[in-house]
C-alpha cells in the first residue's frame, strides 16, 4: 500500500508540473508598448476610469505614443453571440476585419503616417498613458467593435460601430493631421 501511494505521488509530481502552454489568441500580447514603469503603476489621476488590480494587467492592453486601436470581442464573446442565430456577428466581424484591414495596410504602405503604430485588440482594458487626459483606462467591457485615436499630448477619440474602411481612414487621417 506504501509503495502505491509513493508511486502515485511520484507520477502526479512528475506529470503534474510540467510547463502550461497557451494556445488562445486571447494570450497572446497584442501591443508592442514597453511594459508598465514601476514609479507609474500607483499614479492616481481623476480623470482615471477605472483604478487596475493585478487580476486586470493580463487583460489590459497599454499604449504610448500615436496609436490607432481596433477593438473586436474576444473570442468567448465572440462564441456567445455566434450562438444566437440572428445576431449577425459573422457578418459584423467580417465587415469589421475588411475596414480595419484596410486602413492598417493604407498606413503601413504610407510615410504621411510615419511613427502612427495599429493594433486590433480584443483586451477587455486599454490603459493610455500619454494621451492630453492620460494616463486613463478605457473598460470596454460593453464596446464589441469600434477605435481609438490616441496621440502623445492630443486629446483622445474613440468610436464604437462597424463603419466602411473609407471612414476609419478619414478619422485618423483628421486625427493625426494628415492630408
Amino acid at each position: 500500500m506504501k509503495r502505491i501511494f509513493g508511486a502515485l505521488l511520484i507520477s502526479m509530481l512528475a506529470f503534474g508540473c510540467g510547463a502550461d502552454e497557451k494556445t488562445d489568441a486571447d494570450s497572446l500580447p497584442d501591443t508592442v508598448a514597453p511594459p508598465l514603469p514601476q514609479d507609474h503603476t500607483d499614479v492616481v489621476n481623476p480623470a482615471d476610469s477605472t483604478k487596475l488590480v493585478l487580476t486586470h494587467l493580463s487583460d489590459t492592453a497599454v499604449v504610448l505614443g500615436d496609436w490607432i486601436i481596433f477593438l473586436r470581442p474576444d473570442s468567448t464573446r465572440f462564441a456567445s453571440y455566434s450562438e444566437k442565430l440572428q445576431s449577425g456577428i459573422y457578418d459584423a466581424d467580417a465587415d469589421f476585419g475588411y475596414a480595419s484591414s484596410m486602413t492598417i495596410d493604407t498606413i503601413i504602405g504610407n510615410k504621411s503616417f510615419k511613427g502612427i503604430k495599429a493594433m486590433i485588440s480584443t483586451r477587455r482594458f486599454i490603459k493610455v498613458m500619454d494621451c492630453k487626459e492620460c494616463p486613463f483606462t478605457i473598460d470596454r467591457d460593453t464596446v464589441n467593435y469600434g477605435i481609438i485615436l490616441t496621440g502623445t499630448g492630443r486629446p483622445m477619440k474613440a468610436e464604437q460601430n462597424v463603419y466602411p474602411g473609407a471612414h476609419y481612414i478619414k478619422a485618423v487621417r483628421k486625427y493625426f493631421g494628415v492630408k
